[in-house]
């Protein structure tokens, strides 16, 4: 059986034989797709920088350069030298002259500006941002990059794997259910979980269609403040958020009568409630979510007390999203869900190399990571 590819350098057909070829044949296919969607063509076309060297390489062979290492399995921009004497790869992507090497790209990327990074991806995106459902929800999470360097933009902060290890601090947003992510912001490592989000959804929602915007944010604890609940009723976006579990939400479980909770009560059994709350810093009462669920049971005997004792885990959530539609259950449901995200992360720092690429530059490392993203 063979199959035909349309790609940027003409068409390909793909058979048996039993003659030597490219290691990288089955990118033929990626190759033809993003032909047809132009989204390699729209970024290019965007980059715009001042380039003096008669003898300068084509922007579209550097660009190809970086992406082929990425899709590679690359982790830095010298694993670009697996794929310099690929002649056949870097044709059916375009390439005019040659497959660059690592200094080449990281001196490309130096020149662009960094105020312009974030918009030059959202160009390229429009063909994903138009194809976007007209409801849709996005998780935002931040995670630690390591780095062992001085690299601008290195500091140290929390890094749970490496204690007291410089590291970046990133901020992505994706969309629930599906392989794609709409933005992210490269931090310092310093930086806490919700550091510049404001101006990152600033961003996002200004160049986002009016009805291709999120219909739900969810986040963890890190992003549960007033200002951003604020910010949410303020655009119109709902948002459900997991709430630290302070005082004021422990004394709240603790004294919901038992008649209100519903589900059953039995062993590693979840019963939810709910009820309206001002936590300290808010500014108007909100819906909250509680629910518990009962881990361990032991009798006077065992416990050396008066009437025994229950263990319990909690759980607390604040949200927009009407009682009249979302019971107290679709909501925890709803929450749960959000725990695919990791897997994402997970996908994005061991599968994909969005841990890698970092440059003596961060507008360079900011780019490369992007360009992991939308690669």
């Amino acid at each position: 059986m063979n199959f035909d590819f349309s790609t940027a350098s003409g068409q390909y057909e793909i058979e048996r034989t039993g003659s030597k070829l490219t290691p990288c044949g089955g990118l033929i296919a990626f190759a033809s797709f993003v032909n047809q969607i132009g989204a390699l063509d729209d970024l290019i076309d965007r980059i715009s920088v001042n380039r003096t060297s008669p003898n300068a390489l084509p922007i579209r062979d550097i660009i190809v350069s970086l992406m082929l290492t990425i899709l590679l399995d690359g982790k830095r921009y010298n694993d670009v030298r697996f794929i310099q004497g690929d002649s056949v790869l870097g044709e059916a992507f375009g390439v005019k002259k040659r497959i660059c090497s690592d200094d080449t790209i990281r001196r490309l990327l130096e020149t662009i500006d960094s105020q312009e990074i974030p918009k030059i991806f959202y160009d390229a995106n429009r063909y994903l941002t138009e194809s976007l459902p007209n409801y849709y929800i996005l998780d935002w999470d931040s995670t630690v990059t390591t780095r062992y360097g001085t690299q601008e933009g290195v500091s140290i902060g929390y890094n749970p794997t490496k204690r007291g290890r410089g590291s970046h601090h990133p901020l992505v947003g994706s969309l629930a259910g599906m392989r794609l992510c709409l933005d992210m912001e490269m931090r310092e490592g310093k930086a806490v979980s919700a550091d510049n989000w404001i101006e990152v959804l600033d961003r996002l929602m200004n160049e986002l269609p009016e009805e291709k915007r999120p219909w739900l944010n969810r986040a963890d604890i890190g992003f549960c403040a007033e200002k951003f609940l604020e910010w949410h009723e303020n655009n119109k976006l709902h948002y459900l958020f997991k709430l630290k579990q302070t005082a004021r939400i422990r004394e709240a479980i603790r004294k919901m009568p038992d008649d209100q909770w519903e589900g059953h009560g039995s062993i590693n059994a979840l019963q939810l409630s709910e009820c309206r709350m001002q936590l300290m810093g808010w500014n108007k009462e909100r819906r909250v979510i509680i629910g518990r669920r009962l881990v361990s049971v032991k009798s006077a005997e065992e416990s050396y007390t008066l009437f025994g004792e229950s263990k319990y885990m909690h759980y607390a959530f604040v949200t927009d999203l009407p009682k009249e539609s979302f019971t107290c259950w679709q909501i925890a449901e709803l929450y749960d869900k959000r725990a695919d995200c990791e897997n994402i992360f997970d996908e994005l720092k061991n599968q994909w190399g969005f841990t890698g690429f970092c440059s003596q530059t961060q507008s360079v490392t900011d780019f490369t990571a992007r360009m992991v993203l939308f690669t």
